[in-house]
């Protein structure tokens, strides 16, 4: 399984700047595993601008805030029989891509009871590795537990509350 560093933050939206479309995906992913599981399974569709439905599944173990191990898989069939069996249990947000320096920050939009929640991602080689902030990168929530997407589908309403409370 390969290392997935990442830092999260929230995001000043008065400072975003307009994103282009074709970096722009839709997403729909659910979750198999439940929270007492040690691994995380999870199923993702994702649509980048007007291109095809891309599916992949993803096994993730937390190693540490900002590190998990990660193993994704592109799936071509079974993907919406996957889906079912998450139930209720799947969220949906439309991610925008910043390409600033050499990295890519990953702005989520969630919907449904989320949709106050913009959440920026920034995966790194290491968790320290310094980087020049971009204007629109506001409060870092790596280390906070309960908004990582698990835990606002299987607790959502503490979710709504951390973020609320920040």
């Amino acid at each position: 399984m390969a290392l997935e560093i990442e830092r999260r933050f929230l995001v000043n939206l008065d400072k975003l700047p307009k994103a282009e479309k074709k970096n722009t995906i839709r997403i729909t992913q659910g979750y198999v595993s439940h929270p007492a599981d040690s691994m995380v399974l999870r199923v993702r569709q994702s649509q980048r601008g007007f291109g095809p439905v891309e599916s992949f599944l993803t096994i993730k173990r937390k190693v540490k805030d900002g590190v998990n191990k990660e193993f994704e898989l592109q799936i071509f069939s079974g993907a919406a029989e996957l889906m079912e069996e998450c139930g209720d249990k799947f969220l949906e947000k439309v991610r925008y891509e910043y390409h600033i320096d050499s990295l890519t920050f990953e702005v989520d939009f969630f919907s449904g009871k989320f949709e106050d929640i913009v959440i920026a991602e920034v995966e790194l080689l290491a968790l320290n590795q310094p980087f020049r902030k971009p204007a629109f990168l506001g409060k870092e929530i790596t280390e906070v537990k309960g908004l990582s997407n698990f835990n606002m589908v299987f607790e959502p309403e503490k979710a709504l509350e951390i973020y609320k409370s920040l």
